[in-house]
């Protein structure tokens, strides 16, 4: 049933963003002769960064499910390219902490993915919105849960902010309901943000197949 869900989701999301660019190719080639050079130009370039996205995205979604099972150690690997690529060319400090996982745990490929999204999520809101320096991702495995923890030295988040769908979080709430998992936000003023999703093992195998 979970697999099925998420093979809706996933046609669903993909087929938004074909439609978009679909309608953006229309409304340029309606358009053309009459905006500027410059209005045309923005939005070639949107469409060709959200193309690029979609790619991206895609790819990712091939790696998670192309595989039965994906072990933890893989996982944080997966998770260190992302920072790499993302901190390429800036002065930020990005890091992938797994000292407290055991990186033979394994775990089903669209838990992966929905995990993976969601630190995505809560790093670019670190880089894009919080003026962050330092980033870290920390992974832990228990006898009982799976736990990733995004934490960040940014700006915070006005309490409103963190409880209103802002900063894509309710995306993120989305995405850890999917896999039975409990996600907790706690952000500060001037003194950061932590992310931390609990995805008990108990659950998890039920939603994971």
């Amino acid at each position: 049933f979970f697999c099925y869900c998420f093979l809706c989701f996933f046609f669903v999301f993909f087929g938004a963003q074909i439609t978009y660019m679909v309608s953006t190719l229309d409304f340029l080639s309606f358009r053309l002769d009459k905006q500027t050079v410059a209005d045309n130009r923005q939005l070639i370039t949107e469409l060709g960064d959200n193309a690029r996205h979609t790619m991206d995205q895609l790819r990712e979604t091939i790696w998670a499910m192309n595989q039965p099972e994906l072990s933890v150690g893989e996982f944080a690997e997966k998770l260190r390219s992302f920072l790499r690529k993302t901190g390429s060319g800036t002065a930020l400090q990005l890091s992938v902490d797994d000292r407290d996982a055991d990186p033979n745990v394994m775990l089903a490929p669209a838990r992966v993915l929905h995990l993976y999204r969601i630190a995505q999520e809560a790093v670019n809101n670190a880089v894009k919105h919080a003026d962050a320096k330092h980033i870290s991702v920390e992974l832990k495995t228990t006898a009982t849960a799976f736990t990733l923890t995004v934490s960040d030295d940014g700006k915070g988040m006005p309490e409103n902010l963190s409880k209103d769908g802002h900063y894509g979080l309710e995306n993120m709430q989305s995405r850890a309901a999917e896999i039975g998992a409990e996600i907790s936000i706690q952000s500060q003023i001037s003194k950061g943000t932590n992310i931390t999703v609990s995805s008990p093992n108990s659950t998890a195998t039920n939603y994971d197949k």
